[in-house]
């Protein structure tokens, strides 16, 4: 896939759940069956709590099809 394919997609399945691009994207890194440790920064409280609420947030490779 293009990378902005992707972007579409991921929009997309934001809408859909109803989280913001920025859960899904963090989501799906972590939920690789590697380790990850995404780096985060986030200049307000807002970003913060939604960056932290990925953290419950699985997606799996049925996002990459």
């Amino acid at each position: 896939l293009k990378q902005t394919s992707r972007v579409y997609i991921g929009e997309d399945i934001a809408k859909i759940n109803e989280h913001t691009t920025t859960q899904v994207a963090l989501g799906y890194l972590l939920s690789q069956p590697f380790a990850v440790f995404p780096m985060i920064g986030s200049p307000t409280l807002k970003q913060l709590k939604e960056s932290c609420a990925a953290a419950v947030l699985k997606y799996g490779s049925a996002v990459e099809a």
